[in-house]
């Protein structure tokens, strides 16, 4: 994250926002609640990757879509449902930037980048292909004891139709507090980003924050009943299972955004509201993790080594 921030802003910047990065709340949660340790893990391609596309369409070297495709693979190999749902992201970052720079020849980025990326994952991705016929994909989804995506959405709130004990709603109300905390953030750097428009010397970064003001609006309409016609529609969604799990593409991109934030007390606000501002979102930020490390489930090993129950 710091690189790619500081490919658009300074260094102060960039390493304030992968400082946010690591303090991100929503990160924290999965991390020491969730258990998803694969799922976090692979957020580390997803800066590198887009990174190096960037810098394909500045310096159009083939070397970086290379590296980009490199970076693909190495996802693919960490978390596929995270792949899967950032291979969109991919997939509509290089055609957002054809139609800006209006060359259709730089859409040679696109297989390129998938072509390295399977090539570097093909020792799993081939053997999944293989062995997809012999076992039962719907178990997934709903029959046969899976989860199907329906039951998971924000809105309509379904929660009644699962066992009491179920995980989703123990988690349901974290989630809609998450949702709400996205929206503030996605105001803020709206507004932000708004005082800025007319800054022609900032060019680069109000592409790529559009773009990602995009990608969170989309990510956040998915997590919605209403989303369902694209649920059946596109080939796969379904078996991510989680419509929240597309709330990893909204923190990411948050993340990102809150450069701009960083970058307010210089360029928007002139004066001490900007560091306010920056104090209590780090301040906010960090209870928030704390309480979620100091709450996280752990498990002791006796002398004997058996396994105490969590607590």
């Amino acid at each position: 994250m710091f690189f790619l921030v500081r490919e658009f802003h300074s260094e102060k910047i960039a390493l304030l926002t992968a400082s946010f990065f690591v303090v991100f709340p929503y990160i924290t949660s999965n991390f020491y609640l969730f258990g998803g340790f694969a799922s976090v893990i692979s957020f580390m391609w997803f800066s590198p990757i887009l990174l190096f596309a960037w810098r394909y369409f500045e310096n159009r070297r083939l070397r970086e879509l290379i590296y980009a495709g490199t970076f693909y693979g190495a996802l693919l190999l960490t978390h596929l449902i995270n792949a899967y749902m950032f291979t969109f992201v991919l997939l509509s970052f290089l055609v957002y930037k054809v139609l800006i720079s209006k060359q259709p020849r730089d859409l040679i980025a696109i297989p390129i980048i998938f072509l390295v990326g399977f090539l570097i994952s093909s020792a799993y991705i081939l053997p999944l292909l293989f062995e997809k016929r012999f076992f039962n994909l719907k178990a997934f989804i709903g029959e046969g004891g899976g989860f199907h995506y329906g039951h998971f959405f924000i809105l309509p709130k379904l929660t009644e139709k699962l066992p009491p004990d179920h995980f989703w709603p123990v988690y349901y109300y974290s989630t809609v507090l998450y949702l709400f905390l996205f929206i503030a953030l996605l105001l803020l750097f709206i507004y932000q980003i708004k005082q800025l428009h007319y800054q022609k010397s900032m060019t680069n970064i109000t592409i790529m924050n559009r773009f990602l003001l995009g990608t969170v609006i989309a990510s956040i309409f998915l997590s919605f009943g209403i989303s369902t016609f694209l649920w059946e529609t596109i080939p796969f969604m379904k078996y991510i299972q989680f419509p929240t799990r597309w709330f990893n593409i909204t923190a990411y991109s948050l993340i990102f955004l809150s450069a701009i934030n960083f970058s307010a007390p210089d360029t928007i606000y002139k004066n001490k509201k900007g560091y306010f501002l920056i104090i209590a979102l780090f301040l906010t930020c960090c209870l928030l993790s704390a309480k979620y490390i100091k709450s996280a489930p752990y498990f002791s090993i006796s002398v004997t080594g058996s396994v105490a129950f969590p607590r």
